[in-house]
C-alpha cells in the first residue's frame, strides 16, 4: 500500500461520499472529470446508484461503491452497519482525501475517516437547512438532534467547505471554532449548457424547487393568486415536486391552482434552460439556501432573479442590478418586485445583461472547479 505522504498532488486518491447519486452526477461531474484528467483517482460512494448514474460516473473514470444508508431515520443498529460498510470502502480505496457531502455523509464518514487516520477529511456542507435555520418551535426541537449529529461529524474534519458566508459564520460561532472553514462561493454552472436566450415579450415568472414553505413555494403561490385576482396578465409557472414535509404544498393544491388558470404546474423539470427561456425572471423567495443552483442557472441564461434577503441568497446578486432582493416572507414586496419587472421591460433587459455578466465573472464551473481542486491539493 502506498503511503499518502508519498503521492504527488496529481496522484491523489479522492473518495467522495454523498447521500444522493443524482446530485453527484448533476453537480460534481465536472470536478470529478478534472481531477481524473489531472491524474487523481476518484471513488464515489453512496447508498444507492441508479444504473444511469452509475454508468455516467464510470464513464468519467470514477470507481463506484455502495454502502447501506438510511437517509432519513436514526436507528442504532443501522448506524453500526453503515459505519462498518464505510470502513470497508475506506480500506478498499485508501484515500488521501475524503470528502463527505451533506448531513448523513458527514455524520458517518468523517468519524470513520478520522479513526482510520485519513490525512485530509472534508465536511462539505452545500447548505445547512432548517436544523441550523429553524423558523418554528417544531423545527427548533427536531433540529437539535440532527444539528448535534452534524456538528459531531464536522468536528472530525480537517476542514469544512461551505458555499456562503452566512453558513460559514453560523458554523464558526458554534462548536467548530477549531476547524478551518472555507467559503467556496458556489459549485459553478456550465456557461455553455446554460446560454443566453432572448427575453420573452409576455411577462412570465417561474418558481423552481421543492414545494416547501422554506423554499418560498407558498409565498410564490400567494403572489400568483393575488396578481391573478388583480388581472395583471402575468403568467406564473411552477416547476417542482411536492414533499411529505409538514406544511408542504400538496399536489391537490397546485393542481387546483393550475385548473383555475392561476399557475401552470409543470412538476419536475429536468431541462431548466428551456423552462427559463419562457420566463422574464426566476423567483426563489427561500428562507435559507446554500447557493441555489436554479438561480445560478437562470443567471447564466440571462435572467434576472428575485430572491430573499436570506442565507445563500442575499449575497447572490446586487439588488436592482441582476434582479431584486426582498425581505423573507414579505408578500407585498414580492408582488411589487414581480409587477415592476413585468411592467418595465427595459429594466428587465438591463438586468438580464447584468445577470449573464455576473454568471461569467463569478459563477462559471471552471472557476468553481479551480477553487475546489486548490483546496483538495492543499496539505
Amino acid at each position: 500500500m502506498i503511503e499518502s505522504s508519498d503521492r504527488t498532488d496529481s496522484e491523489r486518491r479522492v473518495l467522495y461520499v454523498d447521500v444522493d447519486d443524482f446530485a453527484v452526477v448533476r453537480f460534481r461531474s465536472e470536478l470529478i472529470s478534472k481531477l481524473i484528467e489531472n491524474g487523481s483517482s476518484v471513488s464515489v460512494a453512496s447508498g444507492h446508484f441508479s444504473n444511469e448514474n452509475r454508468q455516467a460516473l464510470e464513464d468519467l473514470g470514477a470507481e463506484i461503491f455502495e454502502f447501506h444508508l438510511n437517509r432519513t431515520g436514526l436507528n442504532p443498529m443501522e448506524d453500526r452497519r453503515t459505519r462498518s460498510e464505510l470502513e470497508r470502502v475506506i480500506k478498499k480505496t485508501n484515500p488521501d482525501v475524503l470528502i463527505a457531502r451533506a448531513a448523513k455523509a458527514v455524520a458517518y464518514s468523517l468519524p470513520v475517516g478520522r479513526a482510520m487516520k485519513i490525512p485530509k477529511r472534508v465536511g462539505f456542507m452545500t447548505g445547512l437547512g432548517a436544523m441550523f435555520y429553524p423558523r418554528s418551535p417544531v423545527e427548533r426541537i427536531t433540529g437539535l438532534i440532527g444539528r448535534r449529529m452534524i456538528q459531531k461529524g464536522l468536528s472530525c474534519a480537517t476542514e469544512i467547505w461551505v458555499l456562503n458566508p452566512d453558513n460559514e459564520s453560523r458554523l464558526r460561532n458554534g462548536s467548530l471554532r477549531n476547524v478551518p472553514i472555507y467559503d467556496l462561493d458556489s459549485d459553478g454552472v456550465d456557461l455553455d449548457q446554460f446560454s443566453v436566450t432572448a427575453l420573452p415579450l409576455e411577462p412570465a415568472f417561474c418558481f423552481v424547487g421543492r414545494l416547501l414553505p422554506a423554499k418560498g413555494a407558498r409565498l410564490f403561490l400567494d403572489a400568483a393568486i393575488r396578481l391573478h385576482d388583480e388581472e395583471s396578465g402575468i403568467r406564473f409557472i411552477v416547476a417542482g415536486e411536492t414533499d411529505r414535509h409538514q406544511g408542504a404544498v400538496t399536489e391537490e393544491e397546485v393542481r387546483n391552482l393550475h385548473d383555475r388558470g392561476i399557475i401552470e404546474y409543470r412538476g419536475f423539470v429536468d431541462d431548466l434552460a428551456s423552462l427559463v427561456a419562457e420566463c422574464r425572471a426566476l423567483v426563489l423567495p427561500s428562507h435559507h439556501e446554500g447557493r441555489p443552483r436554479a438561480a445560478l442557472e437562470a443567471l447564466a441564461c440571462g435572467r434576472p432573479v428575485i430572491v430573499s434577503d436570506a442565507a445563500g441568497c442575499s449575497d447572490l446578486i446586487t439588488h436592482n442590478q441582476e434582479g431584486q432582493i426582498i425581505p423573507i416572507g414579505n408578500l407585498d414586496a414580492l408582488c411589487h418586485a414581480i409587477t415592476t419587472l413585468a411592467k418595465d421591460e427595459k429594466s428587465a433587459r438591463t438586468m438580464a445583461l447584468s445577470a449573464r455578466s455576473l454568471a461569467e465573472s463569478r459563477y462559471g464551473v471552471e472557476q468553481a472547479c479551480s477553487r475546489f481542486i486548490k483546496r483538495i491539493n492543499e496539505p
